[in-house]
């Protein structure tokens, strides 16, 4: 259900984008996010008044890392990020903060993570389920060109996690159902930004 929600959410603020940005609209990738897990991820960020902004960021990745049957490692999720942003002096230029809400699913095996889920998911299981978030963020927009900016974000807050936890990395039988209320970063970018107006 929820899911639905931000799927609707997201495609009625597409429609109404051109409506809705006054001077300025962005496209943009996390290149800190989306390197080092092999995410291909995209945002969209347009302005709401002088010193606001709306931004919408979706990730995918639905691939093993390394291909094999019998390894399975993978980071298979999907998340949809939507933020609202105050900038201390103009739109797409300086310092900002801003709010975040985050959802999504995930799939994940083979990997140990320390951080986001409190340390709990280990290499020798599988892990299946999804998370719902809200935190703050600061950042900073430096100007590269015209059209080109490189953004610095962080942000922390709460995400409240379910997840199934499986005997091995390809197969097994469900060992529990657990629940994590996760406090702490929540995001973390190095983004590059192409303003198109």
């Amino acid at each position: 259900m929820i899911r639905h929600l931000l799927i609707l959410l997201v495609v009625l603020f597409a429609i109404n984008i051109p409506a809705v940005c006054q001077d300025k609209l962005a496209v943009k990738t996390n290149l800190l996010y989306g390197i080092p897990t092999l995410t291909p991820n995209l945002g969209i960020e347009f302005g709401l008044g002088q010193k606001t902004s709306f931004e919408v960021f979706g990730s995918y990745n639905a691939w093993k890392v390394k291909g094999s049957e019998i390894n399975n490692k993978k980071l298979a999720h999907w998340l949809i990020k939507p933020a609202f942003r105050y900038w201390f002096c103009e739109r797409f230029n300086g310092h900002f903060s801003g709010i975040h809400g985050l959802y999504g699913e995930y799939n994940i095996s083979g990997h140990d993570i320390p951080v986001f889920f409190n340390g709990k998911i280990r290499k020798e299981y599988r892990y299946q389920g999804n998370m719902i978030g809200v935190g703050i963020s600061y950042g900073y927009n430096m100007i590269l060109s015209k059209r080109f900016n490189l953004e610095f974000e962080i942000g922390a807050g709460y995400n409240y996690l379910t997840y199934d936890k499986f005997e091995c990395k390809k197969c097994g039988d469900k060992l529990s159902s657990e629940v994590e209320n996760y406090f702490g970063p929540t995001k973390a970018a190095i983004t590059l930004v192409y303003l198109i107006k």
